[in-house]
């Protein structure tokens, strides 16, 4: 019986740093259009398009989706005449940011072009903090080479994310920026409400776009930050109610195993 339960104990184990190791990695969540982004400041149908934000009355500008992550999403618009939004069409300065409020802490996210070459392109991604009101920090930060379409890159401290995909003639593109909630909790946030959301393209620091065009919009998680998966919790209870039973059986021998062996037996 003990033996038994020692073996499950294990299996148990093991599962559950099966699933704290997905619980730390960082995971590109789902999103799907945040109310209130249908209108930006401007639009283009020019090489400046790939600056363009794509909304209309029915069309949001932005996209928002949460797991043990937070994402937020910038559609950029369909190419229009051979202009729009692609990896080969950026220069250097081509800028892409999100900001948003957590508690009583600012965020803001961003993707800049820092090199080109030929058809491939450098680039840098960023979140920067603040206590509302106060000064900006630095947070984590990613630096990647020959960007590739569609794929997640994250930081060396698997905090932030972000991936990038091109418009075609059919479909918008979008910069996605994705922060873990723990990371996010540890700078200063705090609750469930996402609050002061709003999006800019910019060309060095000169706004090309924003969303929405004036103001912000808000966005209530689903639970309070940090969110300890379910999986992780549910699987932690049998261990812990282990290890209050052993502790609780213990008596005279220094690893109390013979007394429960024998009380086993005669029971």
């Amino acid at each position: 019986m003990v033996r038994r339960t020692i073996i499950i104990a294990i299996i148990l184990a093991l599962l559950f740093l099966t699933q704290m190791q997905t619980a730390l990695a960082i995971e590109d969540p789902t999103t799907s259009d945040l109310d209130g982004t249908n209108s930006s400041t401007n639009s283009y149908t020019d090489a400046n398009r790939r600056f363009d934000i794509y909304t209309d009355t029915n069309v949001y500008g932005m996209q928002k989706g949460e797991d043990g992550s937070i994402a937020l999403l910038i559609k950029l618009a369909p190419l229009l005449n051979s202009y729009g939004f692609t990896i080969n069409g950026m220069v250097v300065g081509d800028t892409y940011e999100v900001y948003f409020t957590i508690g009583e802490y600012d965020f803001y996210m961003k993707f800049y072009v820092t090199r080109r070459a030929g058809q491939n392109r450098w680039g840098k991604c960023e979140l920067y903090y603040r206590p509302t009101g106060g000064s900006w920090s630095s947070g984590s930060s990613i630096s990647e080479q020959k960007i590739s379409n569609g794929t997640l890159y994250t930081s060396v401290d698997d905090n932030i994310g972000f991936k990038i995909v091109a418009s075609t003639t059919n479909n918008w593109g979008y910069v996605k920026f994705i922060a873990k909630k723990t990371y996010l909790y540890d700078l200063g946030a705090r609750g469930s409400l996402v609050s002061n959301i709003y999006s800019r393209t910019l060309s060095y620091s000169t706004q090309m776009d924003r969303c929405p065009a004036s103001g912000s919009v808000s966005w209530n998680l689903q639970g309070d930050i940090p969110d300890l998966p379910l999986g992780a919790l549910l699987l932690a209870l049998p261990l812990i109610a282990l290890y209050a039973y052993l502790r609780r059986s213990r008596s005279g021998s220094t690893y109390g195993f013979k007394p429960n062996l024998q009380q086993l037996k005669t029971s």
